[in-house]
């Protein structure tokens, strides 16, 4: 299932703001777009949550787990 599927069931909605803290770089934020894609604060906009944490890290990062919701839980629990 990806984010334009969690949408259309109703499980996420456009404009929830996720986040991810590490510890070398601080927080980052991307925000659920209605088409399934994640924006950056910066502008940047990905296709999965597991590309947005990538560009972030500079290698493959599993972003449903990474990804948090407002609530603190991964994005993946929605899955």
């Amino acid at each position: 299932m990806d984010i334009a599927s969690l949408i259309s069931t109703g499980k996420l909605q456009p404009g929830t703001k996720l986040s991810w803290k590490r510890r070398l770089t601080g927080l980052h934020t991307v925000t659920v777009q209605a088409d399934g894609s994640l924006v950056s604060d910066d502008g940047r906009k990905y296709k999965s949550p597991s590309g947005a944490a990538k560009a972030i890290s500079g290698k493959p990062v599993d972003g449903w787990s990474a990804w948090k919701l407002p609530n603190g839980n991964a994005i993946g629990t929605l899955r």
